[in-house]
């Protein structure tokens, strides 16, 4: 029997995710321990009937906001604290440095005092990157604890990421051409394009009954904030230093408009030949920690239109390049202004909507900074070209261009270059059915034998 510290799931549905892991855990004879940094947070863990959750607003008040000499050497916490910072001054939300570090202190404190008192084995985290996954990751590190990081799958809905090094451009995915050109045999090819929905029985499949969950939790809010700001017998834990109301707004606004959005993917014609290009999550990690060379979506445009300019003027064709909001920035991003600028270029098309997979199929190559579209794209078997950091830049799967200003040679390369099918379907095989777990982490949904093997098949017993 181990004790296992689930950390933070920021959502509800993260909740459910964890607790789900939580009862299978316990199933498999292991203590688990949960970290609750709001009411809502507490709320969903007491519907789904976790009982061993510590409330860190109330619990980190008693802990130092200062580091010992001896334990400050052994943390990075401005790395831990890069993503959370930046992610605030992207959105221009007003936040205090020396607060995030004060509570960054207190929450190691903490981790160490909780370690000495039932020893940890494991530490899980939902992705890596705000601070408290972040500094529960160096921790773990520090003290030689397993620890397993998940995400949203890489074929959604029906898997999910799970990874003891890192999430994304930090994973665990092998980089090197000849693992998948001398394992391509080794797996069953499947169809990318058609994930059929799997089905739940008590054999394959760990799941848990989902209790009725209010839709907004005002409530819960709005007495973290009576707490917190008002009597403060509790510290304000929201690394997100987004107002309250405005927050508020924003969560029945974009309730509302799913349907909406869900209506505008409609299959959009593009005449002649095109690159496309998507736009990604403009305050997501994979821009902020791994996209050294496009800061924003205005960087991006900027790049392309260079470089589909020297393009067709070498070759003397008639490319053009579109471009795809990210559905989860409708709403929260205008990028209205960014089209002016660029109206009276016709060679850049901008759609706000449309089919991704349909422009995929339909253009002659794709071009990402480092999201999964790139995967789709290699699903459809695209030439692909990156311009970021991505773990799928593998010589012969993805080309790499670390030189903007040869862009429009590189896109000549890919577009000339025959794509090696087997190579790509090798490196998909690996993702799909050996890296990846079949489930739907909103749902709590896990294939348990991929569960086990991946989250105990390796020290602790």
């Amino acid at each position: 029997m181990g004790n296992i510290l689930l950390i933070h799931p920021h959502e509800k549905d993260k909740v459910t995710f964890f607790s789900s892991i939580s009862k299978f855990l316990n199933q498999k004879n292991f203590n688990t321990n949960h970290l609750a940094f709001s009411r809502l947070e507490k709320e969903v863990y007491n519907k789904y009937g976790i009982k061993n959750v510590y409330f860190m607003p109330r619990k980190l008040l008693k802990y130092s906001c200062q580091l010992s000499s001896s334990v400050k050497k052994f943390y990075d916490i401005e790395q831990a604290l890069k993503y959370t910072i930046e992610f605030n001054e992207i959105n221009g939300y007003t936040y205090k440095k020396n607060q995030l570090y004060s509570i960054a202190a207190k929450y190691i404190n903490f981790l160490i005092d909780l370690n000495k008192t039932q020893k940890i084995d494991m530490v899980i985290t939902w992705n890596e990157t705000f601070m408290f996954d972040s500094l529960a990751k160096q921790f773990a590190q520090i003290n030689g604890i397993e620890i397993r990081m998940f995400e949203a799958g890489i074929f959604r809905p029906h898997t999910v990421t799970i990874d003891p090094q890192g999430i994304n451009y930090g994973n665990s995915i092998p980089m090197e051409r000849d693992f998948y050109s001398k394992n391509k045999q080794s797996y069953e090819f499947g169809s990318f394009d058609n994930i059929a929905d799997f089905e739940i029985n008590g054999n394959e499949y760990h799941s848990i009954q989902i209790p009725k969950l209010k839709r907004y939790f005002l409530k819960e809010r709005l007495k973290d904030k009576l707490h917190n700001q008002l009597l403060k017998d509790e510290l304000e834990l929201e690394v997100i230093k987004e107002g309250f109301l405005k927050k508020t707004k924003k969560i029945i606004k974009k309730k509302a408009e799913l349907p909406k959005l869900g209506n505008k993917e409609n299959n959009v014609q593009i005449e002649g030949r095109y690159i496309f290009v998507p736009f990604q999550v403009h305050d997501d990690s994979q821009i902020v920690l791994n996209s050294p060379q496009i800061k924003d979506m205005e960087d991006l445009v900027r790049v392309m239109s260079g470089a589909i300019k020297n393009l067709n003027k070498s070759n003397g064709s008639d490319y053009k390049v579109v471009f795809k909001e990210h559905p989860a920035d409708q709403g929260r991003v205008d990028y209205s202004d960014l089209y002016k600028k660029h109206n009276h270029n016709e060679d850049l098309i901008f759609l706000t909507s449309g089919n991704t997979d349909d422009l995929i199929e339909n253009s002659d190559l794709v071009i990402t900074v480092n999201s999964t579209v790139g995967i789709e794209a290699l699903k459809h078997h695209k030439p692909v070209i990156t311009l970021g950091n991505a773990y799928y830049n593998i010589e012969g799967i993805a080309h790499y261009c670390g030189n903007l200003s040869t862009l429009h040679l590189v896109i000549e390369k890919a577009i000339k270059e025959e794509v090696d099918v087997n190579l790509v379907n090798s490196f998909l095989n690996y993702l799909r059915y050996e890296y990846q777990i079949e489930g739907d982490f909103r749902k709590g949904i896990l294939n348990k034998k991929q569960l086990e093997y991946k989250m105990l098949g390796s020290t602790i017993n």
